[in-house]
């Protein structure tokens, strides 16, 4: 799945038959469909925005994060703040001969 504001531009590229392609407004529904359904976990790459989104409307259980050491010398914030999800540490690992970990949080569910 592919969440985008041009979606008809998109369907042109090499996956077009394999990929569903959702416009950014139908993506809560899109989305909350999928968790209700039965099926393997959803995984997204990518896209701060959407994930920032995605947590603001509670739609995301957990959130994996890779940090590398060049995003601790500044870069884009990961979070724009507008959300008041509550992150739990799962776990960290390290995978022998990278420099970057990656860290599991489970989201706190509100009210």
């Amino acid at each position: 799945m592919v969440v985008s504001d041009t979606p008809a531009e998109e369907q042109d590229g090499p996956y077009r038959d394999t990929t569903t392609f959702v416009r950014r407004a139908d993506a809560h529904e899109y989305i909350a469909e999928l968790k209700r359904g039965e099926g393997a976990p959803i995984l997204m790459f990518g896209s701060r925005v959407l994930w920032n989104d995605l947590l603001a409307a509670g739609l995301v259980d957990e959130f994996d994060i890779v940090l590398g050491a060049g995003v601790l010398g500044g870069g884009t914030p990961a979070f724009d703040g507008k959300t008041t999800a509550r992150l739990r540490l799962l776990g960290s690992e390290t995978h022998e001969g990278s420099e970057n970990i990656v860290l599991r949080y489970a989201v706190e569910k509100q009210g």
